[in-house]
C-alpha cells in the first residue's frame, strides 16, 4: 500500500505511488464519469483535444477540421460546348479550377478526347497528334498524348476509319499549400503530321461522336 493517495516529489507528481515516473504517474486503472475538458467546458462529442501551442489552454475541435479527410472537398468540371484547335505550338485552355485545398497534396484526373475534322465538323483526312498536360498555378505537372488518325474512302463503298484521340490522367499527385487558393488546369495542344483541307481538331461534346473533357480534383 502506497502511504500516500497523492505525492508530490516536486518534479512529478504520482496518484497510487510515492515514485512518480512522469509529470503525472497514476499507479492503477484510470476512470472519468463525465467531461474532460479544459476549464470544465462542455463540448461536443467526438471532438479531439488540439494543442495550441505553448503556453496556451490546449481547444476541443472537429477532428475533421483538424485533420480534413480525403473526399470531402472534391472539385470537378466538364466542357459542355464545343471546342477547337488550328494552332500547332499553341497550348488553350480546356478546363480550369480555382480552389482551396485543404490537404498538402491533392490528386487530379483528367481526360479528355478530340477528333480531325473539316470546318464543319465532319471527319476530315489525315493524321494528328494531340497533346494534354496539369498545370498549377500555371507550371505544368503531367504530360500526355495520344494520336488521331482519319481515313475516308466514300467513293464506290462507303467506307471510312476514324480514330478518336483520348488523353487522360489518373490520380497525379500534386502538391499545394492548406488554405491557400490554387488553380488546376487542363490544356491541351495538337501537331498535324498532314491532314486535306480545311481541316481543325475539335471536342465536341454536342455531338453524337461521344466527345468528353472531364477535369476532377481530389482532395
Amino acid at each position: 500500500m502506497c502511504d500516500a493517495i497523492i505525492y508530490d516529489d516536486g518534479t512529478n507528481v504520482g496518484i497510487g505511488t510515492v515514485t512518480p515516473a512522469a509529470k503525472l504517474h497514476v499507479a492503477g486503472n484510470l476512470q472519468i464519469d463525465g467531461d474532460f475538458r479544459p476549464g470544465g467546458n462542455p463540448g461536443t462529442p467526438g471532438y479531439i483535444l488540439v494543442s495550441q501551442g505553448a503556453g496556451t489552454v490546449p481547444q476541443w475541435q472537429d477532428p475533421f477540421a483538424v485533420i480534413p479527410v480525403y473526399g470531402t472537398n472534391v472539385q470537378s468540371a466538364q466542357l459542355n460546348t464545343i471546342l477547337t484547335h488550328t494552332s500547332p505550338g499553341a497550348w488553350q485552355d480546356i478546363l480550369t479550377i480555382t480552389f482551396t485545398p485543404k490537404h498538402s497534396a491533392v490528386f487530379v484526373f483528367a481526360s479528355f478526347s478530340a477528333r480531325l475534322t473539316d470546318n464543319s465538323g465532319l471527319a476530315q483526312t489525315g493524321q494528328a497528334i494531340v497533346i494534354g498536360r496539369i498545370t498549377v498555378n500555371g507550371t505544368q505537372v503531367a504530360r500526355a498524348a495520344a494520336i488521331i488518325t482519319d481515313f475516308d474512302y466514300d467513293d464506290v463503298s462507303g467506307w471510312s476509319m476514324v480514330t478518336s484521340g483520348e488523353v487522360a490522367f489518373a490520380g497525379v499527385p500534386v502538391s499545394v499549400t492548406p488554405g491557400s487558393s490554387v488553380t488546376i488546369k487542363l490544356q491541351w495542344d495538337i501537331y498535324v503530321s498532314w491532314a486535306t483541307s480545311p481541316w481543325r481538331v475539335e471536342i465536341n461534346p454536342t455531338s453524337a461522336t461521344g466527345d468528353h473533357a472531364v477535369l476532377t480534383i481530389f482532395d
